[in-house]
């Protein structure tokens, strides 16, 4: 466990330059969201129109952040040569995008509970109904890294990075016609759907992680 630790460790220092700038972006971009949008609206009910594509966006960019320095120094190649193995370096990629979705999530939460204003704020109900959706789309997404090699699938993550302004702007618009109903959101947000996503979203990335190590083990690198 120290081993897969140490390799977290590794992902976090490959982008401390970026981390803090992401970090911001969550503070920020809601902000000034709160400060534009018109007094009439219901701000604070669009919070999960708000959180979960900026979450799913910001989460992703660490990831890919990490994958562009790994593959420009080789580092996944060199990394399975050593003691390491492949089955600690696929069980601490996962870990790392947990432990940054934790990180966006509670600086979202914790900022949303600090500002003297109207924000788009978020439950923990919430937060786990993204965290479903996050680790359905991850779960995917990782194993067809880990079967193809990052640079055959990343244009798929750049078409999250290019239509996620794009889909936060949509959702807005949708919500405030009416055709999104965000009492509906609501009321889907309870206890008991909550820890259902929450264990749906853990279950979904166990068994992703468990298909991507024996992927990673067969591939001839």
């Amino acid at each position: 466990m120290n081993m897969v630790f140490c390799l977290v460790k590794k992902d976090f220092l490959l982008v401390r330059k970026a981390l803090p700038l992401v970090l911001a972006f969550v503070i920020v971009y809601p902000i000034v969201y709160a400060v534009e949008f018109e007094p009439k609206e219901a701000i604070e009910s669009m919070g999960p129109v708000i959180f979960g594509p900026l979450a799913s966006l910001c989460t992703f960019m660490i990831y890919h952040n990490i994958s562009l320095e790994e593959q420009k120094h080789r580092g996944t190649q060199l990394l399975a040569a050593t003691p390491y193995g492949r089955r600690k370096i696929v069980i601490a990629k996962y870990l790392t995008l947990l432990v940054t979705y934790i990180m966006i999530a509670t600086t979202y939460v914790a900022i949303s509970r600090l500002i003297p204003f109207e924000f788009p704020r978020v439950d923990w109900r919430a937060v786990s109904i993204v965290f479903l959706c996050l680790s359905v789309f991850l779960g995917v997404y990782l194993l067809m890294a880990f079967k193809f090699g990052y640079a055959k699938v990343q244009v798929v993550g750049y078409l999250l990075v290019f239509a996620t302004p794009i889909l936060i702007s949509r959702l807005k618009r949708w919500a405030e016609s009416g055709i999104i109903s965000l009492r509906l959101m609501e009321s889907l947000s309870t206890t008991g759907f909550g820890l259902t996503a929450l264990a749906l979203g853990a279950l979904i990335g166990m068994i992703s992680c468990v298909i991507s190590i024996d992927i990673f083990e067969r591939k001839d690198l």
